[in-house]
């Protein structure tokens, strides 16, 4: 996506603008070419990092091949895995405290990543998407945490079922949370079997919320969730004072009308083709499946998850859909990855023959 920018001009940096909703990480580098370069260099730095660590502390299951993969689909946050159990196969600790870091660290704004480098350290303690962010995981955290000790059964996705101690509810509570916010999709628990309803509910709103703007992740994207939530409380202020005209600011920047509009429309977009592949999936597969497994199905399909409820929960998967499902489900992964709005400008004549 950022290579094709350049192409455009001032028409890429706006779209990349509406793109990352980027309002508090500085902007876009003067050049696209200079903050391209910048990203990869701060990727490939946690690149190498998460395999050097993941080869150190892992177990000798985790050879230099799987902390490869397993570094590759952490950063990229796509959660594809060497192994049928995903991360529970490794039944390691320390592989998954390392992995959950990254997962952490690839949901954050690149941009901010950049102000680090250069010792701004006040620009990313004054971030509220990155504190929102770290909110929404540590809250969602506590709340799993306290359902599983309630429950009191964790299943792992190998055959282990064991009572859940404290410990092992904030292992399993936390990775889940982190992976299913950051779209990566990696698995520990048997969510779908032995969570109770009210942690589904909870990951399955993670799983709209994502991580933030200018990361690696799905979903709607945090930064957007905040904006759409001050236009939300301005709105309901001029209903009982209306000639109050209070600009939103995000941090200290005010955010213009022309992004409040994009913002909203991102939003009520993403519920719409929601909406449209949960419809979708039930008319294609008739009985075949049933309202949980369509709605998470296209929820993590348009999200870039991977693992969703029902059918398609941590120890299911897709393959029993059939092939119109698996095109719409595609689509929908295409439009979800390049967050709608790259993709639409794409098919439109207008974007490539200009007057």
């Amino acid at each position: 996506f950022v290579a094709v920018l350049p192409m455009v001009g001032v028409g890429g940096k706006k779209l990349f603008q509406i793109e990352s909703t980027a309002t508090t990480a500085g902007g876009v580098r003067p050049r696209i070419a200079e903050t391209a370069r910048l990203l990869w260099i701060i990727y490939l730095g946690l690149t190498v990092a998460q395999i050097v660590l993941l080869r150190l502390f892992g177990p000798p299951e985790m050879d230099w091949f799987n902390s490869v993969c397993h570094t590759f689909a952490t950063l990229a946050t796509g959660g594809f895995s060497t192994k049928n159990n995903s991360i529970a196969q490794f039944n390691s600790p320390a592989v998954e405290t390392i992995v959950i870091v990254f997962m952490l660290l690839a949901g954050i704004n690149f941009g901010l990543y950049y102000h680090l480098m250069r010792k701004r350290l006040d620009n990313m303690k004054a971030d509220p998407e990155l504190r929102l962010y770290i909110f929404f995981l540590v809250g969602s955290s506590v709340v799993i945490c306290l359902l599983l000790l309630n429950r009191q059964i964790v299943t792992t996705t190998g055959d282990t079922i064991a009572k859940a101690s404290v410990g092992e509810a904030i292992r399993y509570s936390v990775f889940q949370v982190v992976a299913i916010q950051t779209g990566t999709g990696f698995c520990t628990a048997d969510f779908n079997e032995q969570w109770h309803f009210s942690a589904k509910a909870v990951l399955l709103a993670l799983m709209f919320i994502g991580g933030c703007a200018g990361s690696t992740t799905g979903g709607i994207k945090v930064i957007r969730i905040l904006i759409a939530f001050k236009v939300m409380i301005a709105e309901v202020e001029r209903v009982f004072r209306p000639n109050v005209v209070r600009p939103i600011k995000v941090a200290k920047s005010s955010i213009d009308p022309e992004m409040r509009q994009a913002t909203l429309v991102y939003v009520l977009g993403i519920l719409f083709l929601f909406g449209v592949g949960t419809v979708g999936l039930m008319a294609l597969e008739q009985d075949n499946i049933d309202f949980t497994t369509a709605a998470t199905a296209s929820a993590a399909t348009l999200n870039n998850i991977g693992p969703g409820l029902g059918k398609v929960g941590p120890t299911g998967n897709y393959s029993s859909f059939s092939e119109p499902s698996m095109i719409l489900m595609s689509i929908l992964m295409a439009l979800g990855r390049l967050e709608v709005y790259a993709l639409l400008v794409l098919l439109r004549p207008r974007f490539w023959f200009t007057e």
